[in-house]
């Protein structure tokens, strides 16, 4: 950050389908009603990011636009009428709204585009102004730092799914739909309450993603392709069906694998005007359940403090859980390698 100026870098989308560019942004003059300004230590790539980009959701009317929404950080400053937070505390930056005013989103300028739109939390820029209620005070040991910025989407998600959504039990059986860093994050929180029969739907698998796996005490016969699946002499049937891909092709599969009183839970999201065929909906009088991931149902305000406790207790599990850190000047690199699968989860140091 250029503190004379009051300037600073961010990753900025500027069209779908480019990379992202990096641009100097002035910091607004005065913070409005429940805003606060964070500098950032770190941030994490989602796949959310990854879709945001590539207009998964169709047209993006708000661009050009700040990017991130899991990050860690030091509170600068504050606006009117906070409360839950002060100056220098540190705080996890998450999309889910926890306790706190809920705060327009900032408006930043930039010499070489002019206005530049931001939602209530952004975390790939070196500051960023976010709404009161998606920062959640927290304290760290260092032995977690490389991961907590995962802690404000994808290890909270995963902890909400396991123990909020589903409330698996230690004998449920798991399918994972993508071996990513979400559903890594997934099997992790399910290893870390006894779980042990889980399994992955993947084909592009490498050093981390396998390292990882090994740290759950699982092997190559957890890690299934759809051919394990789909022919005649399929023995598996899971308790849980948990899709991170948005790919309805491997949905429609994992409906088809599923036991009676079981459940079917959607993180990924599927692209706009997508498919999904259901071929035995017989199958859903069966007490199955369908339904989409919100988050886990986390509160960040109230569980944040648990869930790194949770993940500090177990983190023989999460250890290897970000393989690549990239500088805030490499972020499209960055997204290239989750792009490509060569990666397990991407972080960003500022």
């Amino acid at each position: 950050m250029n503190k004379k100026n009051k300037t600073f870098n961010a990753a900025i989308l500027t069209k779908l389908n480019k990379p992202l560019r990096i641009i100097k942004v002035s910091i607004p003059e005065k913070l409005r009603k429940g805003q606060v300004l964070v500098q950032l230590i770190s941030s994490s790539i989602c796949g959310a990011q990854v879709n945001e980009i590539q207009g998964v959701k169709g047209p993006d009317k708000y661009l050009p636009h700040m990017m991130g929404h899991e990050g860690y950080g030091k509170v600068i400053d504050t606006g009117p009428k906070v409360k839950k937070i002060k100056k220098n505390d540190n705080v996890i930056l998450h999309w889910r709204k926890g306790s706190g005013i809920e705060a327009d989103g900032a408006i930043y300028h930039s010499d070489k585009i002019g206005k530049i739109n931001s939602g209530k939390v952004t975390t790939f820029s070196e500051m960023s102004v976010v709404s009161e209620n998606r920062v959640t005070k927290i304290k760290i040991t260092n032995q977690l730092k490389k991961i907590v910025p995962c802690f404000g989407c994808s290890l909270s998600t995963a902890y909400g799914l396991v123990f909020n959504e589903t409330k698996m039990k230690q004998n449920d059986s798991v399918l994972i739909l993508g071996a990513g860093g979400l559903g890594l994050s997934i099997a992790a929180m399910a290893r870390s309450k006894g779980i042990k029969n889980i399994f992955f739907l993947e084909k592009s698998l490498n050093k981390f993603k396998l390292r990882f796996i090994n740290d759950l005490n699982l092997n190559r016969k957890n890690i299934l392709t759809s051919k394990h699946l789909i022919n005649k002499n399929n023995k598996y049937k899971f308790d849980h069906v948990v899709d991170t891909t948005g790919n309805t092709k491997l949905i429609s599969i994992g409906f088809d694998l599923l036991n009676k009183n079981s459940n079917l839970i959607l993180v990924g999201q599927p692209r706009v005007g997508g498919l999904l065929e259901i071929k035995n909906p017989l199958k859903i009088f069966e007490g199955i359940k369908i339904y989409a991931s919100d988050g886990g149902l986390v509160d960040p305000s109230i569980e944040l403090k648990k869930i790194s406790q949770h993940v500090m207790k177990n983190f023989k599990y999460f250890r290897n859980f970000m393989s690549h850190t990239v500088a805030l000047k490499n972020i499209n690199l960055g997204l290239k390698l989750l792009r490509s699968g060569k990666t397990l989860r991407v972080g960003i140091k500022f």
